[in-house]
């Protein structure tokens, strides 16, 4: 098949060209290209199908599991654009978590493996093809914060690592000073100090050993400016602010780390952008609405590309750094041949329509039954996705394709 008359998205802007698809991959990418079987994408603006490196999904490995099915988040995120998902699974019985995606998931997915130490497992896991770890310097489901130690464990053996970046003994020590209280108290007792000081800790570890490390969902401006790393953005720490955590249903937007302001005007500096996906409808998120009983996560999956999309045009940057953003750098991170419009790429595409504009009605969307994004306005709609190659969303119509498992290459 040959997709024809689009307006590809390259680094130099917007160019008329045709993409040939044979047998899930890209096998051209040029004009006047020959075949029997064509799409015609006029009209429409052709870049890679996103890919959302930070997403938990149907999660129930933690005290309050997620909302939401395989299949319900992964039909939100093809509706907004994403192709390839990449979720996580703990070192330790790796694939019970790859399996629950199984035959399930409407997109294509990945995993990072959930390690605070190094074990041979890694190993076998890496050779398995996933070779990114999650490093988390605070508890997270019944391990104990990380320490420096155990992060150049893993570094020494030349793994690239996704690291939670928080002082947890900054953090616990101001909770236990805190009454039970509103979400406001969830700021007070993550302050970027938290933070900047662990990425600081983290910088020095990574030039040390030469490493490929991503902090995650960076919520300080001035963590950006420590050399050495790379950096993650949020839907939520880029377009929020504290000013959501006083109001009256400010449980609501909680999330880990909290959303600080100061990031709309930094979105340049970020290697790429993702969710951190947690779909918590309202219910779940009001039966946990004290500090510090609180509930961190949004459901944001199906809004990543439109909104950044939307940012980027607004600001009159080019279209090209946000397919960096949202597809070619979480692709390379994760060493996955998927993200990019070139030969011998996964035919993970997408079909752009700038030309509606619309508001975020949460009623309207495919996840949760609320959004921390309502009323926000949004410059155009996905019209197109192929997965695989294969025609998955038609004009708004899901067609019941299935994702499937990408390994590291």
């Amino acid at each position: 098949m040959i997709i024809k008359n689009a307006k590809i998205v390259t680094s130099s802007g917007l160019e008329d060209g045709e993409v040939e698809i044979e047998n899930g991959k890209i096998t051209r990418v040029g004009k006047n290209i020959v075949g029997e079987k064509a799409f015609d994408a006029r009209g429409l603006v052709l870049m890679p199908g996103g890919v959302d490196n930070h997403v938990h999904i149907e999660k129930d490995y933690l005290k309050v599991r997620t909302d939401d099915t395989v299949e319900e988040s992964t039909i939100a995120s093809l509706f907004g654009g994403t192709t390839t998902v990449v979720d996580f699974s703990f070192s330790e019985n790796f694939y019970s978590r790859v399996n629950k995606f199984q035959g399930r998931s409407y997109v294509n997915f990945h995993f990072h493996v959930i390690a605070n130490s190094y074990s041979q497992s890694l190993e076998k896991i890496k050779k398995d093809g996933f070779e990114t770890v999650k490093f988390f310097t605070i508890p997270y489901a019944n391990s104990p914060p990380g320490n420096m130690g155990d992060l150049a464990s893993i570094l020494e053996k030349g793994f690239s690592v996704m690291v939670h970046a928080e002082d947890w003994d900054l953090i616990s020590t101001l909770i236990s000073r805190m009454g039970k209280g509103g979400s406001e108290l969830h700021l007070k007792s993550r302050p970027e100090e938290s933070e900047i000081s662990m990425a600081l800790k983290i910088s020095y570890l990574a030039r040390m050993y030469n490493s490929k490390v991503l902090i995650a969902h960076v919520s300080s401006p001035q963590t950006l400016k420590i050399p050495g790393l790379m950096y993650e953005g949020t839907l939520h720490h880029i377009f929020l602010d504290p000013s959501y955590y006083s109001k009256e249903n400010g449980y609501l937007y909680v999330t880990s780390p909290p959303a600080r302001g100061g990031m709309t005007e930094k979105v340049e500096k970020f290697d790429m952008i993702s969710t951190d996906h947690n779909w918590f409808n309202r219910k779940t998120k009001e039966e946990h609405k004290y500090f510090p009983d609180l509930v961190p996560g949004l459901p944001t999956v199906e809004l990543r590309l439109p909104m950044m999309l939307t940012y980027f045009v607004k600001k009159g940057l080019p279209l090209w750094k946000a397919v960096e953003m949202n597809s070619i750098n979480p692709a390379k991170f994760n060493n996955i041949k998927t993200g990019e419009i070139k030969e011998g790429y996964s035919a993970d595409i997408i079909l752009y329509d700038f030309n509606e504009k619309w508001i975020i009605n949460s009623r309207e969307l495919h996840m949760a039954d609320w959004t921390p994004f309502e009323g926000f306005e949004i410059l155009g709609k996905v019209r197109y996705a192929f997965l695989n190659g294969e025609l998955a969303l038609d004009n708004g119509e899901l067609l019941g394709v299935k994702g499937r498992l990408i390994r590291s290459c």
